[in-house]
């Protein structure tokens, strides 16, 4: 048996444990530069708030319905889901992080006559231990797992739900829209629809050999999973990066070469950062930038360059120096960037590390280097130890001016309670 874990509204959820004057009050998470609209609370909801609207043409209407707006905190959203993470491997070790609020985890040691209270206590537990909602559901297979889970949701405050027996399973199943079923989705809709699918109970009584011709495998392993023949083992481990990129919108005009250097050089630290969690190495740095959409007072660079590395590597003092090449043959002084990025690709496993014969850099050195500086950077968050050449104030980062404070990870910033 398998449970999915899915937290209710999860970057509006996460505001409202630490702000409790926000408890059942309308509320909104704006993207990158406050650009447009993420997250909803169910109050927004309600209002008729729509997702994805852009924040500039409903400022005003937000505030005339008295509409919380905040910025996207990402550093508090990452902590509190790793909280929640281990919330549930204190229940079940063996746990699949799907997403950022999405969570598998085994539940077969659990005797099905348990499964319920076992849910209801892990429900319970999340929400104690974090403060978070979520809902579950339980199923013999992944799929079943998140139909349950979408089923839970209509159940009311309990927000839980078992698929077990056959009539438990043909009872979701029969309230699922097929465009609902995970792995189908919408784009499969309406040619099903043209069979007489209607539900995901009409496509799992279709015969395998129609859905396999008319699907291919992958409809097939949808319909035996729906079944309660499990298809898709958890994941537990998850597999390493084929390519590492971090790419950002400035909070204004880039205009200079020392700013953009700037960014590049912080995007390229995140890159490496997370190469070296990987315990991988890159033999390919990629750069690019571009400007603001062409108008009267821009004219368009939309640019990108390719450095092959002669060795392949981790260091960030070497993978800067080829990053900052790219970038030269790219920038244009005056022009007005918006966005740049780094990519590294072509990545192969650190034990496989071929070491180049005439070279003059100390590997051991520079692996203890960046050993410590990772070790102090994930114990203090938010990248206290960082290279000089990415700027001490880096006015060019986005906007994020209307965003909470990160309560979990900085001591200035801890709620205070008297």
């Amino acid at each position: 048996m398998v449970a999915l874990v899915d937290c209710n509204n999860f970057y509006a959820s996460c505001e409202k444990v630490f702000d409790p004057g926000l408890a059942g009050k309308p509320l909104v998470i704006l993207s990158n530069n406050d650009g447009c609209i993420i997250s909803r609370s169910p109050e927004a909801k309600a209002l008729g708030v729509e997702m994805a609207a852009p924040y500039f043409k409903l400022e005003r209407e937000l505030k005339r319905l008295g509409v919380t707006v905040r910025s996207s905190n990402y550093t508090l959203y990452g902590d509190m889901s790793e909280r929640m993470i281990e919330t549930i491997r204190s229940i079940s070790p063996q746990v699949e992080v799907y997403s950022i609020d999405e969570a598998f985890a085994d539940l077969s040691a659990v005797p099905h006559h348990q499964l319920w209270k076992t849910g209801d206590f892990l429900r319970k537990r999340i929400l104690q231990w974090t403060g978070l909602p979520v809902k579950i559901g339980i199923g013999p297979t992944k799929t079943l797992a998140k139909v349950a889970a979408a089923y839970a949701k209509k159940q009311g405050e309990g927000k839980l739900f078992c698929v077990i027996s056959k009539s438990e399973i043909e009872e979701v199943l029969k309230a699922t829209p097929i465009g609902k079923v995970w792995g189908l989705g919408r784009g499969f809709q309406t040619t099903l629809f043209q069979y007489n699918i209607h539900t995901a109970w009409d496509f799992s009584q279709k015969e395998d050999s129609w859905i396999r011709q008319k699907m291919g495998v992958t409809g097939l392993r949808i319909a035996h999973e729906l079944r309660g023949i499990s298809c898709l083992p958890l994941e537990v481990m998850r597999d390493k990066r084929k390519h590492i990129m971090t790419s950002r919108s400035f909070g204004r005009p880039v205009t200079t070469l020392r700013e953009m250097q700037e960014a590049i050089l912080t995007y390229l630290s995140r890159c490496a950062e997370k190469l070296r969690e990987d315990e991988q190495l890159t033999s390919v740095v990629s750069v690019y930038i571009r400007t603001y959409p062409k108008n009267a007072k821009d004219t368009q660079n939309n640019a990108s360059q390719s450095i092959l590395l002669p060795f392949p590597t981790d260091y960030n003092p070497e993978l800067a120096k080829y990053a900052l090449r790219a970038l030269d043959k790219i920038f244009i002084a005056g022009y007005r960037y918006k966005k740049a990025g780094v990519l590294l690709s072509e990545l192969t496993p650190r034990q496989s590390k071929q070491l180049p014969l005439f070279y003059s850099v100390d590997f051991e050195k520079s692996n203890r280097l960046m050993e410590v500086m990772d070790h102090l950077n994930h114990r203090w968050s938010d990248r206290k130890v960082k290279f000089s050449g990415e700027g001490l104030e880096q006015p060019w980062q986005m906007k994020s001016e209307k965003r909470s404070k990160r309560c979990t990870t900085h001591w200035d910033e801890l709620v205070i309670v008297s």
